[in-house]
């Protein structure tokens, strides 16, 4: 099923209207003190004032760690470190300085929305929520930019949702992450793919955590994954979709005539129907860009009950 592209100017100009307003807010529920916009590429940054609480050698809720024995890596703060697959190339902007020790972390992994927003402005963006929410839980934070620059989509080539899983398999072989502890983020079409590519097709590659997808999220014409989900996935990772209840066309919702809600409760029902545990959450009176901060609150949740 096609899915529809929002326009850039009304995109951009709807985008930082309604995140001024609301991403403020969120931030402050999430105590941050200082957004902190993302270093140059050789430059580390000071981490957010927060203290990291203690690393225990189990993933929380008392699941055993599942490392990935990695190392050699830095952990550090720095934009733009460069990628390649062998069939696609790109970047990634890594926050990864607040820590420390050999022992396995956890990591959140969050896609951008069409045009590349949170990656080209992440100061402006939820990234800053994200990473308090990384230092706060002893997680890497990831962002990476769609290696498909000539839309500056997620979604449209399913190369680009292998370039996600893969980085995470790279990143794996420099670190020692904890596979158990894999969060996935997306916002729209970054959400879209979370869901149609990278549970749908590259599962394999960690076995446990959640997903949280803001704003879509959809399965289209499916009855089954394009390839299985293994049954520790399924008893260990967790599915949450985020929707404004004016992200719709029946609503006027702001993003043309893409239905964001739609999208969701197709998602939702696939994935239950796969056996995953999984939650969808329409907010009302918010539309496509008001909906956006959402995504860090939602995470913020699942990760203080682990």
């Amino acid at each position: 099923m096609t899915r529809v592209t929002r326009t850039a100017s009304s995109t951009t100009d709807r985008r930082r209207a309604s995140l001024s307003r609301t991403l403020a807010g969120v931030l402050a529920a999430l105590t941050l003190t200082a957004a902190t916009a993302v270093p140059s590429a050789a430059a580390p940054v000071t981490a957010p004032a927060v203290q990291p609480t203690a690393i225990s050698a189990s993933t929380p809720g008392g699941l055993a760690a599942n490392p990935t024995g990695g190392s050699g890596g830095k952990f550090q703060d720095i934009r733009s470190l460069s990628y390649s697959n062998g069939a696609v190339s790109s970047q990634y902007h890594l926050y990864a300085d607040h820590l420390k020790g050999s022992k396995p972390h956890g990591i959140i992994i969050h896609l951008h929305g069409d045009g590349g927003f949170e990656y080209n402005q992440p100061q402006w963006s939820t990234i800053p929520a994200y990473e308090k929410l990384a230092v706060k839980h002893n997680l890497m934070l990831v962002v990476p930019r769609t290696p498909d620059q000539a839309t500056k989509t997620w979604w449209r080539k399913d190369t680009s949702g292998k370039y996600a899983a893969d980085l995470l398999r790279n990143l794996g072989k420099k670190y020692n992450l904890d596979k158990n502890r894999v969060y996935w983020t997306g916002y729209s079409g970054g959400a879209d793919t979370v869901a149609r590519q990278v549970v749908n097709s590259h599962s394999a590659g960690w076995t446990g955590g959640a997903a949280v997808m803001v704003g879509g999220g959809g399965i289209y014409g499916q009855s089954k994954p394009l390839r299985p989900i293994s049954s520790a996935l399924k008893k260990n990772f967790e599915m949450h979709w985020v929707a404004g209840a004016d992200d719709t066309p029946a609503a006027g919702g702001a993003s043309g005539s893409y239905d964001a809600v739609g999208a969701a409760k197709l998602g939702r029902a696939f994935y239950k129907g796969q056996g995953l545990k999984t939650q969808l959450l329409i907010k009302p009176g918010m539309d496509h860009w008001e909906i956006a901060p959402s995504g860090p609150t939602k995470l913020g949740v699942i990760l203080a009950r682990r």
